[in-house]
């Protein structure tokens, strides 16, 4: 009975120590003989690399070139020789007048002034610049109206964008700067690049439902061979690059521990003893990746990629390096 017992004592032990190494293995260390925790990490070494750093500000796109062209209030349409949506070159006709005669104010009399409505007559109205008709406001055999456009054409083939640069933001902003452009109208595979033309000297505050912000217009030209996939209107998301160097030591960002005051810490591994030091590490730009290094690392070094919480200096670790 009692040799049963010991046997069953005996498995109960193994089944427990097994467990226990299951555990450990399933959180990325296995203790080994010595007693002492090992560590299964993956690592990467530091290389030097460029680095861009970029923010975003939300805008629409808008034409560039824009013509509204009216038609006195004492010109007759007698024809309209163009159709919304078409193309017009500068100079061409857009439609034929017909001159009314001149109408006079009646019921006032101001002695020695003599009051009239008459305007210059128009023989023709045309363009006065290339682009696509986007309103027709008038009819034929309807008058001209000084307060509203007959036409108005815009050059779809400069377009830009303005956009909203928050507050904080803009001390990175210049003119100059590349910009990707991206948004809900425009394909992800397609790349749509541009350039700050300039920035507001001045800041507005825009009201919003939580209550208001502050920023600064910024205008982003759009190289012309990506106009044609894009409208005046639509909204975008403009990736304005602010910084970029090269030939600098890079890390990734998922290489740091972080402090709850942004200290940063990295766990660089001896190959000879397998055992990691952590390294207070200075960082520079970022991208959305990356950090520029520096001090702390230095290109070579064996760095821990998302190093575990456990993971303390001089730990011995298992190293499955990353290429």
């Amino acid at each position: 009975m009692k040799k049963k017992v010991i046997i069953g004592v005996l498995i109960a032990v193994v089944i427990l120590a097994f467990a226990a190494v299951a555990v450990m293995k399933n959180e990325g260390s296995v203790t080994g003989l010595s007693g002492k925790r090992t560590y299964d990490i993956k690592a990467k070494r530091i290389e030097k690399g460029s680095i861009s750093s970029y923010i975003t500000a939300s805008g629409a796109v808008e034409e560039v070139d824009r013509a509204e062209v009216y038609a006195g209030s004492n010109s007759k349409i007698k024809n309209i020789l163009v159709e919304k949506y078409k193309k017009v070159t500068k100079g061409q006709k857009l439609a034929d007048l017909e001159a009314a005669q001149n109408a006079t104010v009646s019921g006032i009399n101001i002695p020695g002034v003599q009051l009239s409505t008459s305007e210059p007559s128009q023989e023709d109205l045309t363009s006065p610049i290339d682009g696509v008709v986007v309103e027709i406001n008038v009819r034929e055999g309807s008058y001209g109206n000084t307060m509203q456009p007959a036409f108005v054409i815009m050059n779809l083939d400069k377009l830009q964008v303005k956009a909203n640069i928050r507050e904080f933001d803009i001390r990175s902003v210049a003119a100059g700067q590349n910009v990707t452009i991206t948004g809900d109208a425009i394909s992800k595979e397609d790349v749509v690049a541009g350039k700050v033309a300039s920035v507001a000297p001045i800041a507005k505050r825009n009201i919003t439902m939580g209550g208001g912000e502050t920023s600064v217009e910024a205008i982003v030209s759009i190289d012309e061979k990506y106009a044609s996939g894009l409208m005046p209107g639509i909204n975008v998301t403009c990736n304005i690059e602010t910084n970029e160097k090269t030939g600098i030591i890079v890390a990734g960002l998922d290489m740091f521990r972080e402090d709850k005051d942004g200290n940063r810490t990295a766990f660089v591994v001896d190959t000879k003893t397998n055992t990691v030091k952590e390294k207070k590490v200075k960082t520079g730009i970022e991208s959305d990746y990356n950090a520029e290094i520096l001090e702390g690392l230095n290109e070579g070094d064996l760095v821990v990629i998302d190093p575990q919480p456990a993971l303390k200096d001089g730990a011995k670790v298992k190293v499955s390096e990353n290429k």
